[in-house]
């Protein structure tokens, strides 16, 4: 199964628990040209708060949905894959949601780092 934070509503101020909601799906099914994730670390930047306005953002980063998964860094490790360029247990510091796992074609803002890098979350 697979946890998601979703943008229940526009934060008024500082964001607050009723601002989000947690939905828990099953997790997607890895089609030929995408990969799965774990992720292990989701960042919680005060730059994020600003993307929750419905007014903010541009077309790199648009503002945040409503009903959406909240989006921000990740670090996670492939744990699946059918995608030519990632495998299982590469190491990606990437802009997916805040899941525990992301399912992703490629064209996410995508970091590889080092394998050697162990996560201990």
């Amino acid at each position: 199964m697979m946890q998601s934070v979703i943008l229940a509503r526009r934060p008024k101020g500082n964001p607050v628990e009723a601002d989000f909601a947690i939905e828990v799906t099953p997790l997607p099914e890895v089609e030929k040209g995408y990969f799965l994730t774990r992720n292990d670390f989701i960042s919680l930047d005060a730059g994020f708060r600003n993307w929750m306005n419905e007014d903010s953002g541009d077309e790199v980063l648009p503002a945040m949905a409503l009903n959406a998964p909240v989006m921000g860094l990740v670090l996670a490790e492939v744990i699946e894959s059918k995608h030519v360029d990632y495998s299982p247990g590469d190491k990606l510091m990437a802009r997916f949601a805040w899941q525990t796992h992301s399912l992703s074609d490629g064209t996410d803002f995508i970091a590889r780092l080092p394998s050697e890098l162990e996560f201990n979350p």
